[in-house]
């Protein structure tokens, strides 16, 4: 016996009727946002509070110089579900026999956000294999990015930076912090195998820096520490095609929050 679908899957549906219903060929051709003038602007969804990140610079010091970033739209794509109406409302993942499930996706650049299986993929491929690079909580994300970023020339980009707050207790409160970078990495114009995610206070892809060459880049993180110690640590980590790893011959940097939201270095 089939049961009633969650609330997820109603909105899933629900999206999957708007798009077939409005857009005959709907995969990639909503546009979601507009890209602005700087790749953190406020996109699609609610962007958290991110006046913290101003003070990031301060913290840092002496920098090397930023990354090539170009705002990039985000895109609706929408694969209505191949069976009756019925049975569109009332199915639970897998789909029945005889059903392919519907599904919803952020897309940006050449890669797509899946919210509902929290995956990223080359648009109309293969699923890209996405590793969890840094220390910080790992919450669920969020359905869709609220921002995203080509990374390096046009003509030869590194790769697509893409920003996602949290589910659940990431949406509120502190947990606002923490925001999520997804790098995916390119191999000669086009997604690479594998992609990093990374969980800061915080975080933006305006943070990326040019690392020893083309195929690198760095990444100042504010996490909590890897030593068990209390409290925060600002590290950089290197990211390219075979993955983002921290930085040992960066001296990590002791930070703090003040009360009134402020990051600064602890003595």
């Amino acid at each position: 016996m089939m049961r009633p679908a969650t609330t997820r899957h109603r909105i899933r549906f629900a999206l999957a009727a708007l798009c077939a219903s409005t857009l005959p060929a709907c995969a990639g051709s909503t546009t979601l946002n507009e890209p602005s003038a700087t790749p953190s602007a406020s996109q699609a969804g609610s962007e958290p509070e991110t006046t913290a990140r101003s003070a990031l610079a301060h913290v840092l010091g002496e920098r090397n110089a930023p990354a090539q970033l170009e705002a990039l739209p985000l895109r609706s794509g929408c694969t209505p579900a191949l069976c009756g109406p019925d049975q569109i409302e009332n199915y639970d993942d897998p789909a029945p026999p005889g059903c392919t499930p519907m599904r919803c996706s952020v897309q940006v650049d050449r890669v797509e956000w899946v919210g509902d299986a929290q995956a990223l993929r080359v648009i109309g491929g293969e699923r890209i294999d996405l590793v969890s690079a840094s220390v910080g909580p790992a919450l669920e994300l969020a359905d869709q990015p609220f921002a995203a970023a080509r990374v390096g020339a046009s003509e030869s980009p590194w790769g697509v930076c893409l920003v996602l707050s949290h589910a659940g207790q990431g949406q509120s409160g502190r947990g606002q912090r923490w925001i999520t970078l997804v790098l995916a990495p390119y191999a000669n114009g086009e997604p690479g195998r594998g992609a990093a995610r990374l969980t800061g206070a915080w975080a933006s892809c305006e943070d990326l820096e040019k690392g020893s060459g083309a195929e690198e880049v760095l990444l100042p993180l504010v996490e909590p520490s890897a030593e068990g110690e209390a409290g925060l640590v600002l590290n950089r980590y290197r990211c390219s095609l075979e993955g983002c790893r921290r930085d040992t011959e960066a001296m990590p940097v002791r930070v703090e929050f003040t009360d009134e939201g402020e990051l600064r270095r602890r003595d």
